[in-house]
């Protein structure tokens, strides 16, 4: 009677190992929030997105008498935004923005 008792002991032990092995553990992942400052130029939408996926470059806002320059990742504007690095928190992005040259044209007559 003990072997039999053991024996259903080792093979419900061995069924709950079987059963949890197969389980997959699920994490629920973050999102985050990509927010876009335009310093200036026009609206930007903010981008939600799961963590460690990427995002896409949004399209490039406008201000009058500039070119846009690019998205920085910080706001003195020297660390140039991957958009292929995957998304690990949330971010503020800053456009970068360079003057259009203007020029003066003068005639003798």
């Amino acid at each position: 009677m003990k072997n039999i008792k053991k024996i259903i002991t080792l093979m419900i032990f061995f069924s709950f190992v079987l059963f949890f092995s197969g389980c997959e553990v699920i994490t629920e992942k973050t999102d985050y929030t990509v927010t876009f400052n335009s310093m200036g130029g026009s609206l930007v939408e903010d981008i939600i997105i799961e963590e460690g996926i990427a995002i896409n470059e949004p399209n490039q806002p406008i201000k009058e008498g500039h070119f846009f320059s690019g998205w920085y990742g910080d706001s003195s504007l020297n660390v140039n935004y991957d958009f292929t690095q995957p998304v690990l928190g949330n971010y503020t992005l800053y456009a970068k923005w360079e003057l259009v040259p203007t020029y003066t044209v003068t005639f003798n007559g």
